[in-house]
This record gives structure tokens, sequence and C-alpha cells, in this order.
């Protein structure tokens, strides 16, 4: 597909992503997109300073979660796609070209993803990437993280939750997929990821993902048999550990499998927090009531 400017909105969303917010927007200037826009949620740091040095849309919101600040930036795009972005995704124009080449294919591809790579020399960014190695899979998927390309028409009518904090990216395409026949595909390709090989960071990710695990639970378990509440309950371990150790060679898998046990622990003690947490406020909440 040759084009001069690629017909897609960019949306990414910010909060103190001073580390990451330059060589995200230098990447995609280079894309050449028709419209990138930022939505902040009130960074204190240095990251509005550097995105102002970009030719883009800025948008403040309002501070209600990831989900709306996505969808105040949907809400101005003008392209017929989407590009959801993270602030430390680092993206070139050649991969965009192929994601964007694969979504027009055939109106059965419902969104498009890519591989990740994340950047650094480290041991934890040699884990990561082992992870990402076996996690994402060039192919057909049920669910597309970010970042992804969807066409804009698709993303409006049905938009990013409110209500889910933390499972974006898992409850938009479990909705789509129940309302439109089609496939989510991931090409081969990779972005690169930047600033993630840290500790801290890790702890936050794996902790996010089992609140999302608990969101995505919570909101559909009362309509699920007993088995699909069991797989839901294995998910963390298949996601985390059991998936990534068939698609990776014996010597890799074992290299990387204590990593891999520390991140599934992580992950169900995120669930399990964000499951006290509920239980708290459901306790709460019946107290104050007259």
């Amino acid at each position: 597909m040759e084009m001069n400017k690629l017909p897609i909105s960019a949306v990414i969303c910010t909060l103190n992503s001073e580390k990451s917010i330059r060589e995200c927007l230098v990447a995609l200037s280079a894309c050449d997109l028709e419209q990138i826009i930022v939505v902040d949620g009130g960074s204190i740091d240095e990251t509005l300073s550097i995105v102002n040095q970009f030719e883009c849309l800025i948008l403040r919101d309002t501070g209600q979660g990831l989900g709306a600040a996505r969808n105040m930036g949907i809400s101005v795009a003008t392209q017929p796609f989407l590009l959801n972005c993270g602030s430390d995704n680092v993206m070139h124009k050649k991969l965009l070209v192929e994601m964007l080449s694969k979504l027009t294919e055939s109106d059965e591809i419902l969104g498009v993803s890519c591989r990740t790579k994340v950047q650094g020399d480290g041991y934890i960014a040699r884990m990561l990437n082992l992870q990402w190695q076996g996690r994402i899979i060039a192919g057909k998927e049920n669910i597309l993280g970010t970042p992804n390309l969807f066409r804009t028409e698709l993303i409006l009518e049905f938009c990013y939750s409110t209500a889910r904090a933390f499972s974006d990216d898992e409850d938009l395409c479990t909705r789509i997929r129940k309302r439109h026949l089609g496939n989510f595909i991931v090409i081969p390709d990779h972005c690169f990821e930047i600033g993630q090989a840290k500790i801290e960071t890790l702890r936050h990710r794996f902790d996010y993902y089992g609140k999302s695990d608990f969101e995505i639970y919570s909101a559909y378990s009362s309509k699920w048999s007993v088995a699909r509440k069991f797989k839901s309950y294995l998910h963390p371990l298949k996601s985390e550990f059991l998936d990534i150790g068939r698609n990776l060679s014996p010597y890799e898998f074992f290299s990387v499998a204590p990593f891999l046990i520390w991140a599934t622990i992580l992950r169900y003690r995120g669930w399990i927090k964000a499951e006290l947490k509920n239980r708290v406020n459901r306790t709460m909440t019946t107290e104050i009531r007259p």
C-alpha cells in the first residue's frame, strides 16, 4: 500500500510519561499519519512540555480512567482507521503500512496488532523478550493488546468501557466478537517497548493484569457455567506460564521459567487484591445504607 499520508488517527494516552513519550512521538511523526491525538491524564512531570514540541492534538482527560481517556481521543478522530498506541511504544512506518494492509484485506478482519520487543540488553529485558516471544504469536487471536489498529467506525460502535479501569483491550475485544463475525490478527513484525525493563514497572504491570482478570470475571461470571468460571481462574497461569512454555524451546522455557512463575504469582496477587477491595467496598456500602 503506497501513500504519502496514512489515513490513521493515533490515540496516545499519557500520564507522567516523560521517559518514553519523546521516542514514541518522534517515531509516529516519521510515520506520516494524518492525525496524532494525545490525551493526558494530568501529568505533573515534563510530559506535556515534550508533547507540545510535536504536531498533535492535545486533550486533557478528567481522570476517569484509561477507558474514558481513550474514548475522548476516539471522539475527535477524523480518519477512517484508529491506532491505539501506548506512550511507551515505538512504531515505524513499514509496520503501520503492514498493519493497515492486513486490516483492509478483508471485512472479516476486525482488528490488527503486532508483536513486541523490549528495548534493553539486561536480564529483565531478555526475560521480557522471551515472554513476549512465547505469548504473542503471529496469526489469529481472540484479544488484541496495545498497540492495535481498528476501523474507526467499529470502535465508535463499541467504545471502551469506562466501568473497566484495567481490562480495557480485553473487554473491548470480547464485546466486538460477541456481535461481529471475524478475526483479530497479529502480524509477524514488531514494535518496540521502551522503559519497561524495571522490577517496579513489572510489578505494576502484572498487578494491573490481575486486576483486569478480576474485572472480566466480575462482569461476566454470573452468566458462566462452573467449568467456565474454573477456566477463568486458570487464565493467569495459562497466560503467563503454560501457553508461553508451549511456544518456546525447552532451553528458552527453562531460562525464563522463574521469571514466569514470579509474573504468575504477581498476577494472582493483583486479582486477590482487587477482590478484597471489592468486598470491603460492598461491606461499607451495606453498612451505610439507612
